[in-house]
């Protein structure tokens, strides 16, 4: 097997050698969270410092700014996938949303975590793929831990994914877009202080599956494998799950031309040069008027994908329940259809409970 240490070179196949090529100093406490920009030009990093750092990966280690509106420990962040906004979250019990082009905040959302309680180790949130939502960690509803879904349009937290018994510490998108009984959806992975782990997708009213007792502490983080079918787990206890998944499971991935088309049908025309160069609301205003005939497919964004591929899957949660029955369980999860998005989300009122989060 592979025994070679990391920064020292071995004689033969299985050798691997790493130097340290940069040293990025500006934070005055730990760093609790990092986040890559889509097109990999910026690193943001936050801090119990109370900031957020940007970096400039093209010439490193230069800061492009430091973002300083929190009012306690921020302990995720997130970049827009379309690349205009970066998004926070902290223990001031506020998400903030800031814009890419000049840094100032767009959005502060705190009504959701206004009870929140100061348990968790980090607050790590994802951002949906296709742009469109943003969903947190810790948040509460009717004396509930739940992790709330913020809508793009308007920052607005309407819904949320309910079920998990204590409080939710790591949200993580899947990095692609799947085909999924005719229609692109997006897949989530959530889990926090109960231990437990809940896969979504957004086509579905409940989750694909839940996982209980892999570890014994939290989970911190989560992360899926590149082609989108697997996810590694790791928890305070020490430990590292990895789960597999099938196109069988969670349907195919949209290509990139097809990923594109869709976010192009949603935000009119984009470059990989647009993605590094930001607008501000006046700016994408004026790159509507001059796109025309291409922003006028976004009223039609919520129709089936015309895909050349005629991607087909035969998706079913059954075959990973008869597979991990004693730890895949529906009890306490729900998510009922909601107006907001279409099957996925809920914004269910009655949830209580009396666990520690």
């Amino acid at each position: 097997g592979i025994n070679a240490e990391y920064g020292v070179r071995y004689e033969g196949s299985n050798s691997e050698s790493y130097k340290c090529l940069h040293i990025l100093r500006g934070h005055d406490g730990d760093v609790l969270d990092l986040a890559w920009s889509a097109d990999d030009c910026y690193l943001a990093s936050s801090s119990i410092d109370n900031s957020v750092i940007v970096w400039n990966c093209r010439n490193f280690p230069e800061k492009l700014t430091t973002i300083k509106g929190h009012n306690g420990m921020v302990k995720g962040v997130v970049w827009d996938p379309i690349g205009r906004y970066l998004a926070t979250q902290s223990t001031d019990k506020t998400l903030r949303v800031w814009r890419m082009s000049d840094w100032q905040e767009e959005a502060k959302i705190s009504d959701p975590f206004s009870k929140c309680g100061g348990t968790t180790t980090v607050l790590r949130i994802g951002w949906s793929p296709d742009g469109q939502y943003i969903v947190s960690s810790h948040a509460m509803n009717n004396e509930g831990p739940v992790a709330k879904i913020i809508e793009r349009e308007d920052w607005k937290a309407r819904m949320d994914f309910v079920g998990h018994r204590r409080a939710i510490e790591s949200v993580r998108f899947n990095p692609h877009l799947f085909y999924y009984n005719k229609r692109p959806v997006s897949c989530v992975a959530i889990a926090g202080r109960d231990s437990s782990i809940s896969v979504w997708l957004t086509a579905l009213k409940r989750p694909l599956f839940v996982l209980h007792d892999v570890f014994t502490s939290s989970v911190l983080d989560m992360s899926w494998t590149p082609d989108g079918y697997g996810l590694v787990v790791c928890s305070l206890d020490g430990s590292l799950a990895y789960i597999e998944l099938s196109s069988a499971e969670i349907g195919k991935t949209l290509s990139p031309q097809q990923t594109a088309s869709l976010r192009s049908s949603l935000y009119g025309s984009l470059t990989q040069e647009k993605l590094t160069i930001i607008e501000n609301p006046d700016l994408l205003e004026d790159e509507k008027q001059q796109n025309g005939d291409e922003e006028s497919s976004s009223s039609d964004s919520d129709e089936p994908m015309d895909t050349s591929d005629e991607l087909s899957t035969e998706a079913s949660s059954k075959s990973r329940e008869s597979s991990a029955q004693p730890r895949h369980h529906h009890n306490g999860f729900s998510s009922q259809s909601n107006g907001g998005f279409p099957n996925a989300f809920s914004d269910l009122n009655g949830y209580n409970n009396n666990n520690d989060y």
